[in-house]
């Protein structure tokens, strides 16, 4: 069942939890008729931005709990305020970017994602907007953005979570949908190849 935009907090849980531990049966429960296809991307599209706002809202805290930790809150500054002005000045302006950030992303990586898609998932797969919703229910990494080294091995997680939503979404083999998720798995590796230091840094899974 897709995230309900009406019960945004409950489903936000439970589409996170089926997503990260069942994705198979989550994305085949979501699988679309072509009378859906375009409808329900828009409760997706949602989800990306309640795992953005997540994502500021555990970053934010582990921050301060670093900073305060190190120091105290006057370490804490931007735009030349400090301490509870300066946390309040950067919650609000990560609050308004990332999310921002995150849906040009999603439309941007979804484009690229539906590339090997039409290469490799065969006559019989669906439109860009059913990758764009594999894509957007895979923001649940974001949830451990901000964790280093959980973050990455998350990102590496990623394949299995878009060759399952190929498979089930696109309706096509666990074959060539595996072709798709090596795909994705050599993207992740490519980027830990160019910055191996990033692995110890949060990022944005």
């Amino acid at each position: 069942m897709e995230y309900d935009t009406s019960a945004p907090i409950s489903s936000f849980v439970r589409v996170a939890k089926d997503v990260l531990l069942q994705p198979a049966s989550f994305f085949a429960s979501i699988a679309p008729t072509a009378k859906e296809d375009e409808e329900s991307v828009r409760a997706a599209v949602w989800f990306v931005v309640a795992c953005a706002l997540a994502y500021v809202i555990l970053a934010g805290a582990y921050e301060i709990i670093a900073a305060v930790s190190l120091g105290g809150m006057s370490r804490i500054s931007i735009f030349g305020l400090e301490g509870l002005a300066a946390i309040a000045a950067f919650a609000l302006l990560l609050g308004m970017l990332v999310p921002l950030l995150a849906l040009i992303q999603l439309y941007v990586v979804a484009f690229l994602l539906h590339i090997p898609v039409m290469i490799f998932a065969g006559p019989q797969r669906r439109s860009y907007y059913s990758t764009l919703k594999i894509y957007a229910y895979l923001a649940v990494t974001l949830l451990f953005g901000w964790v280093p080294v959980v973050w990455f091995v998350l990102s590496l997680y990623q394949a299995y979570l878009a060759g399952a939503g190929v498979r089930e979404l696109h309706r096509t083999s666990t074959r060539r949908a595996a072709i798709v998720g090596v795909i994705v798995l050599a993207v992740s590796l490519l980027f830990l190849w160019l910055d191996p230091a990033s692995i110890l840094r949060g990022g944005f899974g």
